[in-house]
């Protein structure tokens, strides 16, 4: 049998820099960021914490390759199409996605910038989606930062419920179901008037109607431009 030390020595050098990114996203995603410790990463790992030290200077380094980890995925077999809106959709759409599966880290980190390859890839999509529409290049850019940004902003709110303990998440739930429905109509005539209609917070259509009513925004513009 091999000694301690050897076996320690052994582990450490034999983890990878995904190990380390794979072990972040489990201590993340179970325990929250505030875990992410490189002692806990140790632990995880079974190794001891300098190990992490050979591929991340500091916890805000791994910070931002976590943000590039949720890129990734979300980019994962993505091919854009051949229309512009169809390819912001379908982006906009798999960023959800990947933030509610990751919802520790996407209720966190939206608002980071990862200077990653995955991070470049996704803009160059998105600017190149918007250019092919033939509007000018300052519209262009403006239009990538109002609709990035609602798309991470939106994104980021639904991983926040998402990320609440479940008790919290279902009291927030019920209260549109339950409480909304009970307020008085000499009150408040309107919210009583539409309670029955009031979606549900957690309801994807709303994230798809928001992001439509963005799309016909910009297509709107587009077609301004064309028929000044």
């Amino acid at each position: 049998m091999a000694d301690p030390t050897e076996r320690r020595r052994r582990t450490r050098n034999s983890l990878s820099r995904d190990e380390v990114v794979q072990a972040a996203m489990r201590i993340a995603e179970r325990d929250g960021l505030d875990s992410l410790t490189f002692s806990n990463l140790g632990k995880e790992l079974g190794a001891h914490k300098t190990a992490v030290y050979r591929y991340f200077q500091d916890k805000d380094e791994l910070l931002l390759t976590l943000v590039d980890t949720l890129q990734e995925e979300a980019l994962r077999d993505f091919t854009p199409a051949e229309h512009w809106r169809e390819t912001l959709r379908e982006h906009a759409l798999r960023t959800r996605e990947v933030y509610l599966r990751h919802p520790q880290i996407g209720q966190r980190l939206a608002t980071r910038t990862a200077r990653s390859e995955h991070e470049f890839r996704t803009v160059e999509i998105i600017l190149s989606a918007l250019r092919s529409t033939g509007l000018p290049d300052a519209e262009v850019a403006r239009y990538y930062r109002v609709f990035d940004d609602f798309v991470l902003a939106y994104a980021s709110l639904e991983a926040a419920l998402a990320a609440l303990d479940p008790q919290t998440r279902e009291r927030d739930l019920l209260a549109w179901r339950v409480d909304y429905p009970r307020v008085t109509a000499e009150r408040y005539p309107t919210i009583a008037a539409l309670a029955a209609h009031l979606p549900a917070l957690d309801d994807p259509a709303n994230f798809e109607l928001a992001l439509d009513l963005m799309l016909d925004s910009i297509e709107l513009r587009v077609q301004r431009s064309r028929n000044p």
